[in-house]
């Protein structure tokens, strides 16, 4: 055992594990970095963000890049954003209930536009930033069921199952922390193996036979009449991009752009799962399992942008965007508490390996889309559709071994399918007022189940000041979604019915 301590001897003094043998990503992981909310400005919002055929809204230029050319003046702008969530969890039939609020910036931006009367033909030459939050990873969840039929056991049955138990057993002077360690840090071992041992330690497991090679094992737990189970989730985080513009507009007809993005994720979520209720005969009595997750990630992609006047009132855009390539680093710990019988006397254990698993750098690209649009322009109002498309099975995690994922890899391709999207908007002026309307409908991007889907109706309103612009936005979004409490073992879903109200308020400068 003396050995395994010098080996990381560095890392115990600190608390840290970093190892390449730790992989725990998940089709959770990928849902979460391919949703986004509908909003930006309040303008862009109010009119479901179909703005790829229209431009003239700095939110417009990260559908477009094109956009920031229809420009004529250059602006500088931000918006702020209300929302306030309701929450419906249906998990074995009970319901329960959440509803919070927030409160940000979630855009700001601004264009100079460079005009060249001299030259008929490149008469515009606009340059724009924009920074804007793509998705609040706020969110509390809470459930809780009779459940008859499964139990956190097979969580820990799940990465026992062919694991030696001379893998799980502390030798002497060896500390939980000690193995736990060690057991990340040796291959052929590492997340799979601490779940075992944490599970085993907690006397959750029993081995089969009473042999350091036994690699089979059985349940400590009995629940007959079924077992109470509560779980919490709580999540924080935003994911938000940057993005640099170029663009220039052609005899006034055609409009050209390039998006250099520039994404960043930051993440935590602390899950916290009870049970109790265990037959009396069970040795297992109560448990309490808790795990957190530390997420951040840095990302690049570029987009291309087109939009076309056909003539006086209608216009064509296209836009393509490309992979998004991110790079992760996740940080997780946990621990375990059981109440348990030994030798008929009950005992209450805490299995805290005290550790914060550093996990190796990897990487996952996003696939491109491509959105298509069009408008119809008149002298009091306008209307315009857009249609955008991306095959979400074609995501891919990778990092410097070539088969670190190829499982991952190969369930998101039986998991996922293309996600299409569709906006429409509206826009009627009376000067100095304008109405507008959208409507946002995001399919779930789920083979076999609700992943995200999200249906929105906006509405809105925009004074021209002068020399600004004041616009306010109300947008109503209902999603649907299915979630497993965990991965492997306890991976019983559960639904999700969302309301999202969003009120955002936008003021822009004339520059």
């Amino acid at each position: 055992m003396n050995s395994k301590v010098s080996f990381l001897i560095f890392f115990f003094l600190f608390g840290l594990l970093l190892n390449s043998n730790l992989k725990a990503q998940n089709i959770e992981d990928i849902k979460r970095l391919i949703y986004e909310n509908n909003t930006g400005t309040a303008r862009f919002t109010s009119m479901g963000g179909a703005f790829g055929a229209l431009g003239a809204d700095i939110s417009a230029i990260n559908n477009n890049p094109a956009s920031s050319a229809v420009y004529n003046f250059s602006n500088i702008g931000f918006s702020l954003d209300y929302s306030n969530t309701s929450n419906l969890f249906n998990y074995n039939g009970n319901n329960t209930e959440n509803q919070f609020s927030t409160f940000n910036i979630n855009q700001f931006g601004l264009t100079a536009i460079f005009k060249d009367d001299q030259n008929e033909d490149w008469s515009h030459i606009g340059f724009a930033f924009n920074y804007k939050s793509n998705t609040n990873y706020r969110d509390k969840i809470y459930i809780s069921s009779n459940n008859n039929f499964n139990s956190i056991e097979n969580y820990f049955l799940y990465y026992a199952q062919g694991l030696k138990t001379s893998n799980l057993i502390l030798q002497n002077n060896e500390t939980t922390k000690d193995l736990y360690q060690y057991l990340g840090q040796t291959n052929n071992l590492g997340f799979g193996a601490q779940q075992a041992f944490l599970g085993y330690q907690g006397y959750i497991l029993n081995p089969i036979e009473a042999s350091s090679d036994n690699a089979s094992y059985v349940s400590n737990a009995k629940y007959s009449n079924g077992i109470e189970n509560q779980f919490y989730n709580f999540h924080n985080g935003i994911n938000k991009t940057a993005t640099i513009n170029f663009s220039a507009r052609y005899k006034e007809k055609i409009y050209i752009g390039l998006n250099i993005n520039f994404h960043e994720i930051e993440y935590d979520q602390t899950k916290d799962y009870y049970e109790s209720g265990f037959d009396f005969s069970s040795n297992i009595q109560k448990i309490n399992f808790q795990n957190k997750l530390v997420v951040i990630g840095k990302g690049n992609s570029i987009q291309l942008g087109l939009i076309t006047k056909l003539n006086n009132s209608i216009r064509f855009g296209i836009s393509y965007h490309s992979p998004t390539w991110y790079e992760f680093f996740d940080e997780t710990s946990e621990y375990l508490i059981s109440n348990h019988f030994l030798n008929d006397i009950e005992y209450k254990d805490t299995i805290d390996p005290d550790t914060i698993n550093v996990f190796p750098k990897y990487n996952i690209t996003i696939p491109s889309k491509i959105g298509i649009s069009t408008a119809f322009v008149g002298t009091k109002g306008l209307i315009s559709f857009e249609y955008i498309t991306s095959n979400i099975s074609s995501v891919i995690l990778k990092d410097d071994s070539p088969n670190s994922f190829i499982k991952i890899n190969n369930e998101i391709r039986q998991t996922f399918k293309k996600k299409n999207t569709l906006k429409i908007g509206a826009e009627y002026r009376i000067l100095p007022l304008s109405l507008r309307i959208g409507y946002y409908n995001s399919g779930s991007p789920g083979r076999y189940f609700n992943y995200n889907k999200i249906k929105s109706l906006s509405y809105g309103f925009g004074i021209d000041l002068g020399n600004s612009m004041l616009d306010i936005s109300i947008q109503n979004s209902k999603l649907k979604d299915s979630r497993k409490l965990y991965d492997k073992g306890l991976n019983e879903s559960f639904d999700i019915n969302r309301k999202l109200l969003n009120i955002i308020a936008s003021y822009t400068f004339k520059l």
